[in-house]
């Protein structure tokens, strides 16, 4: 049986490479939002939202939200914080920060700037605002669920998304309080759902509903629209209950003893025999771009269970060397995959 390290002297090579699209893009939030006809989103160095044409040449332009009413009495936005693309990539959702107009502001007080969390079409128009946010360590973070339906994620301010309401919910005044909620139907503005199930963080499973979740690391893998929990580790010193989705029900792991394993949120598990791997994406054809030594040499190809071999598997040359831990998106109809390097938004064929 031949094993993932050992194809790899093995794979074909093909010619193809990568073009910078951009070097202005944002270090700080590192986001991509692919659009369905094939426009690229990303942060730029200013904070701001801009958008690459589906032709991916000439320069970006910073994307206009078109928010007519939509803003009520908030004042100017300002940095971007957090950025996702709707699975069908007709939506996006951000959370921006937001100016307090002063007349809501007393004389002397301080009150922080929020974090307005909204969606609009992947061209601009048509936003909605659907809650406040703030700055964290670990976010804010929002998601689509799978049928672009909900938003979820975390963390909201407990309070309606307009000046007068939350300067009274930073006030302490009671009455301007909300309960609880854990996401938000994008076009009814509906709030449903127990926060409490994510905690801490959570990674979103880009091929299913399903979260890995709790504190950190990870300890629990959560089915976002009935907040059940599938799976929980309650050890102390337990590595992540999940490092990296690889399918709707199932991502890479790491045992007790450091071992790599794929496990389900079944509860099942399935040890790799061999190198471990660490997947930059799944792509729709259900093909991975992965890597076995770190991002030393970078593959594409399928993995087969149980014991993770890959006999189709092409070695992609123009990206070795990419960080095992970097965020590839695919493009829609096979113009390869983007990805941000530092300062810069990078795209690359496949073979």
């Amino acid at each position: 049986m031949k094993y993932l390290s050992v194809l790899f002297f093995a794979a074909t090579v093909f010619c193809g490479g990568t073009t910078v699209l951009t070097e202005d893009a944002d270090t700080y939030c590192c986001d991509i939002a692919v659009t369905d006809w094939g426009a690229v989103i990303y942060v730029n160095e200013e904070g701001l939202l801009s958008i690459l044409n589906p032709d991916y040449t000439g320069d970006p332009i910073t994307m206009t939200i078109d928010w007519g009413r939509e803003l009520g009495e908030w004042g100017e936005t300002g940095r971007v914080f957090d950025l996702s693309a709707s699975p069908d990539g007709r939506n996006i959702c951000f959370a921006q920060m937001v100016a307090v107009p002063a007349e809501y502001v007393e004389e002397d007080s301080y009150v922080p700037y929020p974090l307005i969390v909204a969606t609009c079409r992947s061209d601009g128009m048509a936003p909605r605002l659907l809650g406040l946010s703030f700055e964290v360590g670990s976010g804010p973070h929002f998601c689509f669920t799978q049928d672009s339906r909900y938003v979820y994620g975390g963390p909201w301010l407990e309070c309606d998304p307009d000046p007068a309401s939350f300067v009274g919910y930073f006030s302490g005044d009671d009455s301007c309080g909300l309960t609880p909620w854990l996401m938000v139907d994008a076009a009814t503005g509906t709030r449903s759902g127990d926060p409490s199930v994510i905690g801490d963080g959570f990674l979103e499973n880009p091929c299913s509903d399903l979260v890995a979740a709790g504190w950190y690391p990870p300890n629990t893998i959560v089915d976002i629209l009935t907040q059940q929990v599938l799976l929980e580790d309650t050890s102390i010193h337990s590595p992540a209950i999940i490092d990296t989705w690889v399918l709707p029900d199932a991502g890479l792991a790491r045992d007790a003893d450091g071992n790599q394993l794929l496990r389900f949120a079944d509860g099942t598990s399935i040890v790799n025999p061999g190198s471990p791997v660490d997947v930059y994406c799944r792509l729709s054809d259900g093909r991975f771009l992965f890597t076995d030594d770190g991002g030393g040499t970078v593959m594409l190809g399928s993995i087969a269970l149980p014991d993770f071999s890959s006999p189709d598997a092409v070695r992609v040359p123009w990206l070795d060397g990419l960080y095992s831990g970097t965020a590839v998106h695919e493009l829609p109809g096979d113009a390869g995959v983007v990805y941000l390097d530092g300062g810069d938004l990078v795209l690359a064929e496949l073979p």
